[in-house]
């Protein structure tokens, strides 16, 4: 009987000492029963309940999913995101950093030109590519990391090129068809639609592909603003605070009370 009462009185106090002990739970389901030491943002110390006079094992907070104390409390630890710091950057962080290949498309309705301010360290010139674009068009975008941009534009200003060799070449022909009518003296029935198809096609012509090349200019200069505008968000050197001076023309009453036109400028602030 008296062995009895020992084994119960062992049985309940082993339950007891396992009831007081902490149940930590990992994230990939391990269960350990301890003693919980200390609980902070980054790591949990514990001992082992098999070896409470032992060693003190730490755990990263990230590891742990949940912890129920011996008093019956519970805590869970959600996952967390962590933000990498100055030595933990990740590889996609430091290639953005040093190649910041970002696409224009993705980001040109995020960022205004108007509002760039040049920082050090920026990776691109605004005035390189612009007078790269107007030596070579497309050359600018190149230089800014849009080569696809960059080759559409090369590509449909030798297109341009060549439709103005056409033209002045039908602009000849139409010249020497009417000298020889002329000499001949058949200038009145002359076909004159070569002359006259080919000068106006070639004026159109030459109209676009000044526009074009304008346009090209500008726009590898608004490429490099817009990309290092992103690159400063990114590091965080992008003012929050922009300001633009801007002319402006008012209707403002004047000493008669008639409202006259009064030109004049605006200072607006984007914050």
């Amino acid at each position: 009987m008296k062995k009895i009462l020992a084994i119960i009185a062992l049985a309940l106090a082993y339950c007891a000492a396992a009831n007081a002990q902490d149940h930590i739970v990992t994230r990939n389901g391990d269960e350990i029963n301890g003693k919980v030491l200390e609980v902070s943002s980054e790591i949990i110390k514990y001992k082992r309940a098999d070896n409470p006079n032992g060693p003190v094992y730490v755990l990263d907070i990230d590891e742990v999913k949940s912890i129920q104390y011996e008093n019956g409390t519970f805590e869970d630890f959600g996952r967390k995101i962590s933000i990498p710091g100055p030595k933990d950057i990740p590889d996609s962080y430091n290639y953005i950093l040093n190649h910041p290949e970002v696409r224009y498309a993705d980001i040109k309705h995020d960022y205004n030109p108007s509002y760039y301010v040049p920082w050090e360290g920026d990776p691109y010139e605004p005035w390189i590519g612009g007078v790269c674009s107007f030596l070579i068009p497309g050359l600018g975008q190149c230089v800014d990391g849009e080569w696809g941009r960059g080759l559409g534009i090369f590509a449909a200003n030798v297109g341009l090129g060549v439709l103005e060799l056409i033209e002045f070449s039908a602009i000849g022909y139409g010249a020497k068809v009417y000298n020889y009518d002329y000499y001949n003296g058949s200038a009145y029935f002359s076909d004159n639609s070569y002359l006259y198809g080919g000068s106006g096609a070639l004026i159109l012509t030459l109209i676009g592909h000044a526009a074009l090349n304008i346009w090209n200019i500008c726009d590898a200069v608004r490429i490099a603003k817009v990309k290092n505008m992103f690159y400063q968000d990114f590091t965080g050197n992008l003012s929050s605070v922009s300001m633009k001076l801007e002319p402006n023309l008012a209707l403002v009453p004047n000493v008669s009370g008639a409202v006259v036109p009064t030109a004049g400028f605006s200072l607006s602030v984007k914050f």
